[in-house]
Formats: C-alpha cells, sequence, structure tokens
C-alpha cells in the first residue's frame, strides 16, 4: 500500500507526532523499552524491532476482530458499509 503523497510504502513511514510543550514523560513500556535498547542503536536492530512490535499488535488486534465476528457484532456486511464510507470526514 503506498501513500499518493509519499512514495515509501505506508508501513515504512515513521508516525506524525504531535509534540507537546512541557517536559516529555515516558510509560513503562517506552521506559523499558528505551533501557533494553540502549547497548545498540543499529538501523538493523531498529528495523526488526519494528517488525516485531508490529507483529505483535497485528496478532492482538486479530484476536479481537475475531471475537466481534463471533459475537456478531461485526460482519461482511458491516465490513462492506465501513467500506463505503468517508472516515476521513467522520464527525466526532
Amino acid at each position: 500500500m503506498e501513500n499518493k503523497d509519499n512514495k515509501q510504502p505506508l508501513e515504512a513511514q515513521e508516525p506524525e507526532v504531535a509534540y507537546k510543550k512541557g517536559p516529555t514523560v515516558f510509560t513503562p513500556t517506552q521506559q523499558y523499552l528505551l533501557k533494553m535498547f540502549a547497548f545498540d542503536s543499529s538501523e538493523e536492530t531498529l528495523n526488526e524491532v519494528k517488525v516485531v512490535l508490529s507483529e505483535h499488535f497485528r496478532k492482538k488486534a486479530e484476536k479481537e476482530v475475531d471475537k466481534l465476528w463471533k459475537k456478531g457484532i461485526l460482519s461482511q456486511e458491516k465490513l462492506d458499509q465501513i467500506n463505503e464510507m468517508d472516515l476521513h470526514n467522520l464527525d466526532n
């Protein structure tokens, strides 16, 4: 999948981050990862970590979708409806 504005695949693009003024507060997970990878700052390790984390969260999301499907909350009909929606213009 490619982004029209950027020729890199979406998976390779860095996420946009909104920076807030003030001190940075890291979550316990972020603190752990910083300590764990402080010894190795190579690009190869970064790419490996991205793959592992992406796979972990993909599996987690897949399990949740399966639960919704089994409960009847999610169906092919509902996915088709979502596919037709303009998700960029949803009101909050």
